[in-house]
């Protein structure tokens, strides 16, 4: 029996290279619309976060101000560590292995300087 396909000139991908590929922009999203909040807007919600954190661990030897700042600190780390590991995804996905050797040789040689 056969199916007639209407989409024969498209290539069979694998779900990864999607899902991965997806995930990095949407988390490109999340900074890119993160980045443009009002400094104020986005300082009164970690700011928030912060002095939340201190009333239900009262026994943190930091002040609301030094919590603060960790937790700005501590969610830029989160956003653009997650964000390194979902590109890195989609490129062990997407890009054939000697391009990556090569894009891995010179990131680490571009980092050392």
């Amino acid at each position: 029996m056969h199916v007639n396909n209407k989409f024969r000139f498209i290539k069979k991908i694998p779900l990864g290279q999607w899902v991965w590929g997806f995930i990095t922009l949407a988390m490109m999203g999340l900074i890119f619309y993160s980045s443009s909040m009002a400094g104020e807007l986005s300082g009164g919600a970690s700011l928030g976060i912060a002095s939340r954190v201190k009333e239900m661990l009262p026994f943190i030897p930091f002040s609301v101000e030094t919590m603060h700042y960790l937790v700005r600190k501590g969610a830029h780390f989160t956003v653009f560590m997650l964000l390194a590991f979902f590109a890195g995804q989609t490129l062990i996905y997407n890009i054939p292995p000697f391009l990556r050797l090569f894009l891995s040789a010179w990131f680490f040689s571009a980092a050392r300087k």
